[in-house]
């Protein structure tokens, strides 16, 4: 399954004319928000059009899945599958993941079965939060669902146990430090 054509031309020019926008005036959330859609609608065109979208889907994890990317954000794919990795995903994350990189974009990036996802997220607390927000972007809609789905518990699972909020308390201080209190000691 190859990518379409325009695509990474589209996402390159999508940041560079943000960029742009940054650099002439302080941006808000609603721009960030603008910014995020516009790269998430761009890359629910990357499938070409002939490409089949069964078995697959594309999530936007991370702060495209939120909605809250800067122009020097990285984008976080999940290329999610159903119980065996189709073998025409396997080209499309190749082709897409390359051409995002050589167009200056840093990506992160998973392709894992919707199996394999509930147990990253159950052994890793950070992959749990990371995850809490994907949004749907392009392929098959039921797999998104599944695994939105599947969203709905782990959020239970964060929240209610006390382990859990331990874990998602802990994280947010360790992320206050890592982003805040260092940059600040270091500026």
């Amino acid at each position: 399954m190859a990518i379409h054509p325009n695509v990474v031309r589209r996402l390159k020019y999508l940041r560079e004319n943000f960029t742009r926008e940054c650099r002439s005036d302080i941006p808000g959330l609603l721009a960030a928000r603008t910014y995020s859609s516009h790269l998430r609608e761009a890359l629910g065109n990357a499938p070409d059009e002939n490409a089949p979208c069964q078995g697959w889907a594309l999530l936007a994890v991370g702060g495209i899945g939120r909605g809250e990317l800067s122009f020097a954000s990285d984008i976080d794919l999940l290329f999610l599958y159903k119980k065996r990795l189709p073998p025409q995903l396997s080209e499309f994350v190749h082709d897409l993941v390359y051409g995002l990189w050589d167009s200056g974009f840093e990506v992160g990036h998973a392709t894992a079965s919707v199996s394999m996802v509930r147990n990253m997220v159950q052994n890793d607390f950070s992959i749990l939060t990371n995850y809490l927000e994907a949004g749907f972007i392009a392929g098959d809609l039921t797999v998104g669902q599944t695994q939105g789905e599947r969203r709905v518990g782990i959020r239970r699972l964060a929240i209610n146990g006390e382990a859990g909020l331990g874990d998602f308390l802990a994280l947010g201080r360790q992320r206050a430090l890592d982003f805040v209190l260092i940059p600040l000691a270091l500026g």
